[in-house]
Parts: structure tokens; C-alpha cells; sequence
């Protein structure tokens, strides 16, 4: 009885059409708070950046366990982790248990994150489920590549596998180091791929 039926991706919209077989189901995205405006790759450092709460959906757990995997062969190289929430604690337990609290903070939610995004070089996303994971967009608005898995639902209706980012198969944590660290090793396929980004927002005004 509605007039439409609206989805925030195209992924789930596919699901609640095999669900309904219904034509009026449309895709509408959450919009970002905030433009990323020009991107200086030449400021970028070297750090890997993650946003959002800090419970189980969101993944941080299994971010931690990649990057206890990637640190040793990368001791430059750094990832902040900003965000709010229950798993607090736990995640920082886990972090000093696996030995590399030298190389990855958890920072507190902050109305500046777009700067954030700015100073990052590659952003990581292991959310377990989504709607939409409007961090992703976020952080293709300052002309960061993202590597995320392949939840339900809403990264591969933003990222191009291998274009401005890479995806990867939900829980396949191997792959994901190799495509992290791929990234990590590589400034100039790390500046392609922002720079790829930020040619395709500023043509489509995401």
C-alpha cells in the first residue's frame, strides 16, 4: 500500500524485492554531513584510520586481530580507531594482549573527523553488517581508499574492487592483510586510488 518503499542500497533493495516482488522499491543513500572539499595527498601520513561505535557490529575486534598481523612488517605505520562505546575496554585488553598498543590508539568520537580523514592515507572497514557504512563515504570525501569486507549491506554498492578500494570476502581475514599491507606498501597505488576518488566526487558530487 505504500507509494514507495525506500532502501539505503541497492543490495538490500534486491533482497526485499525477491522478498515482495514489488517495483516500488527505491534507493535513496544517506547523505554526509560534511564536504571533504581539496585533498593534499603530499599531507597524508601514514595512517590507517577506522570510525565508529565501539561494539560488536562494527567489527574493531577483528580489525585488531588484522593488524596484529600486518604491525610487525610496518613499523611506521599506525591505526587510530575513533569512536565511542561498550567494547571499550575489551578492545584496549585486546590490543595490549596482543602486544601492539604502540601502533594502534582509540580515540574518542569528535565533531572533527573530517580532519581525521584528511591526515589518513587508507581507511579499514570491518563491520559485521551495515546499512549503509556511511564512514566509507565519508572517507571517500577526503580521498581515502577504503579495504572492507563484504557485509550486508552497502560496501559494494560504494567500492570498486581494486579501483578505489579493495573488497573482501566477508571474515576472510588472510585476504585482507594482503590487500591492507598491499596498500601500506605502495604510496603511489595508495595516492592512485585517492586521487581516483576524488576525481569521481568531484564529477558526481557525492
Amino acid at each position: 500500500k505504500y507509494d514507495a518503499f525506500v532502501c539505503l542500497t541497492h543490495e538490500d533493495a534486491e533482497m526485499w524485492k525477491r522478498k515482495n516482488h514489488r517495483a516500488n522499491i527505491l534507493v535513496i543513500p544517506n547523505m554526509l554531513s560534511f564536504e571533504g572539499g581539496n585533498v593534499d595527498f603530499s599531507q597524508k601520513k601514514k595512517i590507517v584510520i577506522a570510525v565508529g561505535r565501539l561494539d560488536a557490529q562494527k567489527g574493531f575486534d577483528r580489525l585488531i586481530n588484522i593488524w596484529s598481523k600486518v604491525a610487525p612488517s610496518f613499523s611506521d605505520w599506525v591505526l587510530h580507531i575513533y569512536g565511542n562505546g561498550i567494547d571499550k575496554e575489551l578492545l584496549e585488553k585486546k590490543i595490549n594482549d596482543k602486544g601492539i598498543s604502540d601502533s594502534v590508539h582509540i580515540y574518542p568520537a569528535t565533531k572533527g573527523i573530517r580532519d581525521k580523514y584528511k591526515d589518513a592515507s587508507i581507511h579499514a572497514f570491518t563491520s559485521r553488517y551495515e546499512g549503509l557504512g556511511l564512514v566509507i563515504l565519508e572517507a571517500n570525501s577526503c580521498g581515502v581508499p577504503t579495504v572492507s569486507y563484504n557485509c550486508k549491506c552497502g560496501p559494494k554498492d560504494i567500492i570498486k574492487d581494486g579501483d578505489n578500494g579493495f573488497l573482501i570476502a566477508e571474515g576472510d581475514a588472510y585476504t585482507f592483510v594482503q590487500k591492507l599491507s598491499e596498500l601500506m606498501r605502495s604510496p603511489t597505488l595508495t595516492r592512485q586510488m585517492g586521487e581516483r576518488i576524488n576525481s569521481d566526487r568531484k564529477s558526481t558530487r557525492l
